[in-house]
C-alpha cells in the first residue's frame, strides 16, 4: 500500500506529514509535485496545510493538476486533505460546504479536543467514541460551513467524523474556536475515501512525548485501509 504526499506552492504541511507517515505506513511516502502528479502506484494521498496560491479567493491551481486530482477521486482511493488541504477539496466540490477564514478573522494556535461522531469511516473505525484526542490547531481559515440541507445529509450518512469537544467529550460552542457549523472538526465524502480535517494530527506526532493523539488517529487510519484492501 503506497502513501503519497502532495507537495504545492505555499504548502508546509508536507513536511510534517514526511516526517510523521514514514513512522507508521510501513513503507517509503511517496512525495509528489502537483504539475508532474503521477497518481498511479498511490493508494492514499495526504494533502496537508498551508498557504496557498489565490486567485479570486481560490486556490491558484492549473487545470492539469486538478484533471488528475479528480481522476484519483473517481479512481477509488482515498484522500485526506487537511486544513488548507480540506479547503481545496471543497473547492473541487470533492468534499461537501467550504472553509473559510475563523469566525474572529483572526489566526488561531493551539491545542483542541475532538471527539470521534461514528465508528462507520477507515479514519474512526478502530476508535472508541468515547474517547477523545488532543490535537493541535493553527490556522487563519479553519472555520466550516455547509448548507443546512448538506448538514443534514451528511448527519444522516454520517460524513462528520469529529467534532469540537471539551477534555469529558462534551460538545460545547465555547470550544468550537474557529467557529465551524455544527462543532465540525473533520468529515468525509458519501463513500467515505475522502476526507478533510481542520485540527492537524501530524504535529500531535513525536514518539515519547505526552501527547501522540495524532499517532493513534493515522494509525488506525492506515491500518483500516490496509484490512480493506
Amino acid at each position: 500500500m503506497q502513501t503519497g504526499i502532495l507537495k504545492y506552492p505555499g504548502g508546509h504541511g508536507d513536511q510534517e506529514l514526511q516526517h510523521c507517515l514514514p513512522l507508521i505506513s510501513n513503507g517509503i511516502v511517496k512525495e509528489v509535485w502537483y504539475q508532474a502528479l503521477d497518481t498511479s502506484d498511490i493508494d492514499i494521498l495526504f494533502i496537508g496545510g498551508g498557504i496557498p496560491c489565490l486567485k479570486n479567493g481560490k486556490a491558484d491551481l492549473d487545470s492539469s493538476f486538478v484533471d488528475q486530482l479528480l481522476k484519483f477521486a473517481a479512481s477509488g482511493k482515498y484522500i485526506i486533505g487537511i486544513n488548507n488541504g480540506f479547503r481545496l477539496l471543497c473547492e473541487l466540490n470533492l468534499l461537501p460546504g467550504r472553509v473559510m477564514q475563523n469566525i474572529k478573522d483572526r489566526f488561531i494556535c493551539r491545542f483542541v479536543y475532538m471527539k470521534p461522531q461514528t465508528q462507520q469511516s477507515v479514519m474512526t473505525r478502530g476508535l472508541n467514541v468515547d474517547d477523545v484526542f488532543l490535537v493541535p490547531l493553527a490556522t487563519y481559515s479553519g472555520r466550516y460551513d455547509a448548507s443546512e440541507a448538506d448538514l443534514t445529509d451528511m448527519r444522516q450518512k454520517g460524513q462528520i467524523v469529529f467534532r469540537y469537544s471539551d477534555k469529558e467529550g462534551r460538545i460545547t460552542e465555547k470550544l468550537n474556536f474557529p467557529g465551524s457549523a455544527e462543532n465540525i472538526a473533520a468529515i468525509c465524502n458519501s463513500d467515505k475515501r475522502i476526507f478533510g480535517l481542520i485540527p492537524q494530527p501530524e504535529r500531535a506526532f513525536t514518539p515519547g512525548s505526552y501527547n501522540t493523539d495524532g499517532e493513534i488517529i493515522f494509525d488506525t487510519l492506515l491500518k483500516s485501509i490496509s484490512d480493506l484492501n
